[in-house]
């Protein structure tokens, strides 16, 4: 059997789901001066557009994968050729909201604000490994 892009996604989700998950809380310290602050305001509205591109982007890339499967179904249909399952795949699109983010607190530096981040264990905390104790 020919392994395809779902089964490598549903491996990697397995893989991950077994152990500890970790995500970075920021803490925003603003800038002290109103130049400052100004320039926090920009950096929002720059992270909001960025965010709506990479929707936008998203969403052609669904509409785009839709519409290539559904032509790959049609084509089998017309010529009465039998279909196998691996003819007509449908391609993944991702969004990554991330990089605004990061763009952001990068942003928010420059215009004098400090970011803090903190790694914290969100999910199957209990899996994560504990030190024995014993010095070697």
């Amino acid at each position: 059997m020919k392994p395809n892009k779902n089964t490598f996604v549903i491996s990697l989700f397995l893989l991950s789901s077994c152990g500890p998950v970790f995500e970075t809380k920021y803490t925003y310290i603003p800038p002290k001066s109103a130049s400052g602050a100004s320039c926090v305001a920009n950096c929002s509205i720059t992270q909001s557009q960025c965010e709506d591109m990479e929707r936008m982007r998203y969403q052609t890339c669904e509409e785009r994968a839709q519409m290539n499967y559904d032509s790959c179904v049609l084509s089998h249909r017309l010529t009465g050729e039998k279909e196998k399952w691996y003819d007509c795949w449908r391609d993944s699109c991702s969004m990554d909201l991330e990089k605004c983010a990061e763009r952001y607190r990068i942003c928010y530096q420059s215009c004098g604000g400090r970011v803090l981040g903190e790694t914290v264990c969100t999910a199957n905390c209990d899996k994560i490994e504990k030190p024995s104790g014993k010095v070697r």
